[in-house]
C-alpha cells in the first residue's frame, strides 16, 4: 500500500524463474561464503546501530544545551517527540491524564527501541520510577499494545545494513524508503492499540 507497483510487472501473465548463479564449488565453499556474508552483515548492522545511536545522543546533547538557555529542564528528543505525538496518542484513546506519559513512551520507543520503552514502562531506572504505577489501567493496556512493534531508528540501521548488503545496487532506494517504511510500520502497529482501546 505504501509503495505500490506503478509500472507493468515483469512477471505479468507468465511464470518467470529467477536466474540461478552459483559459484560455489562444493559444500565447504558454500559454508565459507555463507559465514563471510553473515559476518559482514553483523558488522554492518553494528556499525549502523552505533551511527544512529550516536546521532540521537548528539541531538539530545544539543537540545539539552539549548534548553539551559531557554530554561527548559531536560529538553531531549524524547520530550520533543512526546509533545509531537501528543495528538496521535489522544487519537489512540489514551485517557487524558496519561496522554503525555504514553506519548513520551512512543517517542522513546521510536528513538531507541521497544525494549527500552517497555523497561521504562514496567521497571523504570534508578533515576526514573516505572510509569505503570502512575498510569490508569486503560492507559497501561493501550501503551502495552502501542509499544509492541519494530518501528524505530535502530530498525532503520538494520534495514540499510542487511538489505544494502544483500542487494548493493538498490542501496540508494533502500535509504530513500527506509524512514517512510519505519513510520508506516509504527502506524500499523499502533492501529492494534487503537482497536484495543475501542473494545476495553
Amino acid at each position: 500500500l505504501r509503495y505500490p507497483e506503478t509500472e507493468e510487472s515483469l512477471t505479468r501473465g507468465k511464470m518467470v524463474d529467477p536466474p540461478w548463479n552459483s559459484d560455489e564449488a562444493n559444500i565447504l565453499h558454500a559454508l565459507a561464503n555463507g559465514a563471510a556474508i553473515g559476518m559482514n552483515l553483523s558488522l554492518l548492522i553494528s556499525a549502523n546501530l552505533i551511527a544512529i545511536i550516536s546521532l540521537v545522543n548528539l541531538i539530545d546533547f544539543l537540545l539539552t544545551w539549548l534548553g539551559k538557555f531557554v530554561t527548559i529542564k531536560q529538553l531531549t528528543l524524547e520530550l520533543v517527540l512526546g509533545y509531537v505525538l501528543y495528538p496521535y496518542t489522544w487519537l489512540l484513546g489514551v485517557p487524558h491524564a496519561d496522554i503525555l506519559d504514553v506519548s513520551q513512551l512512543l517517542g522513546l520507543k521510536f528513538i531507541t527501541n521497544e525494549f527500552v520503552a517497555y523497561q521504562r514502562l514496567t521497571a523504570g531506572t534508578a533515576d526514573v520510577p516505572a510509569l505503570k504505577t502512575s498510569l490508569t489501567s486503560r492507559g497501561l493496556t493501550i501503551a502495552e499494545f502501542a509499544l509492541c512493534g519494530f518501528g524505530n531508528l535502530g530498525s532503520i540501521a538494520i534495514q540499510i545494513g542487511v538489505l544494502g548488503t544483500l542487494a548493493p545496487s538498490r542501496k540508494a532506494d533502500f535509504s530513500r524508503l527506509v524512514m517512510s517504511a519505519c513510520i508506516t510500520g509504527s502506524i500499523a502497529t499502533t492501529i492494534t492499540a487503537a482497536i484495543v482501546s475501542m473494545v476495553i
